[in-house]
């Protein structure tokens, strides 16, 4: 009889494995470690073994596990999308009718709720709100996001938001949650930034709530003297620091980025020749979000200078009601290849190794090697390059989060909160 903690996925087409040095730089990237006709087990929540499907199949414990049959399918690490925004908001639509008819595009748009009227809904509510996006982004391919709550600094609204993001951790996907700091409508920078201040006060003694900061730095955010400070206060209680540029102040957020350590920098579409050779011999991971640049009519990055130069590169959605709507990974690697000139195989090591890196847990998850947390996707694609050649459909057949099924195309999605997500059909025979 089959061990119930043992499952066998059999006879993948391209096993993209992404084994060896994390981050990819340069020509790391385009190096998938793939295997051919590849097989993986798994033991609970762990990887155990990954190599030919000859090789494995002979093993005695490969003999007692489920067996998931992805003959002809491709098989890679489970996306890792760095940067989603916890959507609590409906979607702008009379904004998004104005800017069809020309209306300029305003990056502090709000969505059709506000964090006052947040704070009136009870928590059930806004968590399956939020787990309505999380479990789309698994049906893509995530398995871990990356959630940023960002509720314009009213306190009780950040704390709620949070409370939120930690509780969807595991349903369905493995969630890395940060704060995130701008100016909201209406404030002034002193009186923002007074407000970061306070909420972190009150974060420091609530760790578990997230594990970074993240600090909007432009024109219509904070200025550097200002995120610097908020950043160096985030950094003194223990938190992880990451920067967003709003597009006008770039070579100033790479430069604070690198000064004060940050694990990344977000969005970089008006970097300089200067600020990349920076970013290019520093620790730091460069975020480009090209959804973002795709919805907001903005610069896409220069990632194929990013890349020929060294530098760290990862690659998230940016998802968000009103930052961009776009929740698929696959869209994202797709528009990287097509609008910034990364390869598909430098896409997809962005989206997955590069970007666990980025939040952090790169010795965890972001890759297929024994003894990493067993978070896949299976593909129903012959090759791997099928994924961003295929624009806007959406080809993924199953999403394995910590050894469990998450999703499968065709099944309904599991019910919240259920802590067995094995109960997925599994596709299994001898």
């Amino acid at each position: 009889m089959p061990r119930k903690q043992l499952i066998f996925l059999r006879g993948a087409r391209q096993l993209i494995t992404l084994r060896g040095p994390r981050p990819r730089r340069g020509l790391q990237l385009s190096d998938l470690s793939l295997i051919r006709d590849g097989s993986v087990l798994i033991d609970g929540q762990r990887i155990v073994e990954v190599g030919s499907t000859r090789r494995i199949e002979n093993l005695s414990r490969a003999k007692e596990a489920r067996v998931i049959d992805v003959s002809g399918k491709v098989v890679l690490p489970g996306f890792v999308d760095a940067h989603m925004r916890l959507a609590f908001a409906g979607p702008p639509l009379r904004r998004f009718e104005e800017r069809i008819a020309g209306a300029p595009v305003a990056w502090n748009e709000q969505g059709e709720r506000t964090p006052s009227s947040i704070r009136a809904i009870p928590a059930r509510e806004l968590r399956a709100r939020a787990r309505r996006w999380t479990y789309l982004a698994a049906a893509a391919g995530a398995t871990t996001v990356g959630l940023h709550s960002r509720q314009n600094l009213e306190m009780e609204a950040e704390i709620k938001g949070l409370r939120v993001a930690q509780a969807l951790a595991g349903d369905p996907v493995n969630v890395a949650a940060v704060f995130g700091v701008g100016v909201p409508p209406g404030l002034d920078r002193p009186r923002a930034e007074e407000r970061a201040l306070e909420v972190l006060d009150k974060l420091g003694s609530r760790k578990s709530l997230c594990y970074a900061v993240e600090v909007e730095l432009g024109r219509a955010a904070f200025d550097v003297a200002a995120a610097r400070r908020i950043l160096v206060s985030a950094r003194q209680r223990g938190f992880a620091l990451k920067l967003l540029d709003h597009g006008d102040e770039t070579d100033s957020c790479v430069r604070l980025a690198l000064e004060l350590g940050a694990s990344s920098v977000e969005r970089l579409g008006k970097i300089s020749e200067a600020a990349i050779d920076l970013l290019a011999d520093s620790q730091t991971v460069a975020m480009l979000l090209p959804g973002v640049a795709y919805h907001q009519e903005s610069p896409y990055p220069p990632a194929r200078r990013l890349v020929d130069r060294g530098a760290a590169v990862a690659l998230a959605s940016g998802f968000g009601p009103t930052l961009s709507p776009g929740f698929s990974l696959p869209m994202a690697i797709s528009l990287a290849c097509r609008e910034m000139r990364l390869m598909p195989e430098e896409a997809i090591a962005a989206a997955t190794l590069n970007a666990a890196v980025a939040i952090g847990q790169g010795d965890r998850i972001g890759s297929i090697e024994p003894d990493k947390q067993a978070d896949m996707t299976v593909f129903d694609v012959a090759d791997y390059r099928e994924i961003p050649y295929f624009f806007g459909v959406n080809l993924c057949a199953l999403t394995i989060q910590a050894g469990r099924v998450i999703y499968r195309a065709g099944a309904p999605p599991p019910l919240e909160g259920s802590s067995d997500r094995s109960r997925a059909p599994l596709e299994s025979r001898r």
